[in-house]
């Protein structure tokens, strides 16, 4: 597993109303074609859960993510690429919603991890001011390439 689909993993799986979300969810086929292990294997939600069972039952010290990667529609050397995390994040989230459609957790993405941020702009000039509310799933931070303890309080 790359760093930034670890973190994002670890981060997801602890969350607790997120990860009983993801438990509660049951896969269904819809009646597509293909046999049940092949659409099985397409599903992020499906991967997410057996991964997330696997996190809280298996001894092993690490745990192998090529179901889910493939679940994404990587390769298996796509998966060792960089990609943005934050675009692995809403084709999760996306999928997520998809399948929680009409049900008790059709909001939950949206009420855990929504959030509004508002840029303010005033002319220098004219005084004139301009205030614009953003939505966000995600908040970047910087992080300064430095030691350990440099990057911390750069936060």
């Amino acid at each position: 597993m790359t760093c930034y689909l670890n973190s994002l993993v670890q981060s997801l799986y602890m969350t607790p109303e997120f990860r009983n979300a993801i438990y509660k969810w049951e896969y269904r086929s819809n009646g597509k074609s293909g046999n049940i292990g092949e659409r099985e294997a397409r599903s992020i939600p499906y991967q997410i859960q057996k991964l997330f069972l696997l996190l809280q039952t298996s001894d092993s010290g690490s745990l192998e993510t090529k179901d889910l990667t493939a679940s994404f529609g990587w390769s298996s050397n796509e998966a060792y690429d960089q990609h943005d995390v934050q675009e692995l994040c809403r084709l999760m989230f996306d999928a997520l919603e998809l399948k929680w459609k009409g049900t008790q957790n059709e909001k939950l993405i949206q009420n855990l991890y929504r959030g509004k941020m508002q840029d303010f702009v005033k002319c220098l000039k004219c005084g004139r001011e301009s205030l614009r509310t953003d939505v966000f799933l995600d908040l970047p931070l910087a992080v300064k390439p430095f030691g350990a303890a440099e990057a911390f309080h750069s936060v």
